[in-house]
């Protein structure tokens, strides 16, 4: 009888709105609601209030934000929704619903910024996406659109080297470490670069090359 459970308690809350134990569990009830309504669009409005409803009697209820997060990530706003599923991981780390739901908007945001012709905020999300998804996510298109984007700066920086243009060419081949740092043919491509570079770290340039003769 949950919805006779939530007038009660709701009654009862603002008689006691300093209870935060009983705040706690209208919060947790309001948003179990709110999850079984998750899956059906017309009652988009009914879960947009449950979930504001939550966040007035536990301001810090994981749950809320997951849910938030998903509204988000069907709206195509990935961004947002990454926040709202950030913030859900913080509060609660061990929930893999929230974990996974936030790997998954991190890659749509990666495949948004690759659209959008930004590759170094598609490189960005799609690397958050790995570092943080739980073991059964499959990462295999992400990782491949990854080596994907890493040959594609590998070929601007070397265009770029080769047109004199030694700055742009440091960034690319940079951009490359960032994205596989265990790929240590960036690491030579790097030290060229700054090896032409006026004012470059003389230091750093020795520990790329021994790094890429080690590799």
């Amino acid at each position: 009888q949950l919805l006779e459970a939530e007038q009660f308690l709701v009654a009862y809350m603002e008689l006691e709105p300093e209870d935060r134990d009983t705040g706690k569990i209208l919060s947790n009830l309001l948003i179990g609601r709110a999850y079984t309504l998750l899956n059906d669009p017309d009652q988009r409005g009914e879960v947009k209030r449950l979930v504001e409803d939550a966040l007035r009697f536990n301001p810090d209820e994981a749950k809320a934000f997951v849910v938030m997060g998903k509204l988000a990530h069907e709206q195509r706003s990935y961004a947002i929704a990454e926040r709202y599923l950030d913030k859900a991981v913080g509060l609660l780390p061990e929930f893999e619903d929230a974990r996974r739901q936030l790997a998954t908007s991190r890659a749509a945001l990666g495949y948004d910024c690759l659209l959008r012709k930004d590759l170094d905020g598609a490189a960005r999300a799609w690397r958050r996406c790995l570092d943080a998804a739980p073991a059964d996510f499959d990462g295999q298109a992400i990782r491949e659109q990854l080596g994907l984007l890493w040959g594609r700066f590998e070929a601007q920086g070397v265009a770029q080297l080769k047109a004199g243009e030694i700055d742009a060419a440091v960034a690319s081949f940079r951009r490359c470490l960032d994205l596989d740092p265990e790929q240590h043919w960036a690491s030579w491509l790097l030290a060229t670069a700054l090896h032409r570079q006026e004012g470059s770290d003389v230091a750093e340039v020795e520990r790329l090359c021994r790094e890429a003769i080690l590799w």
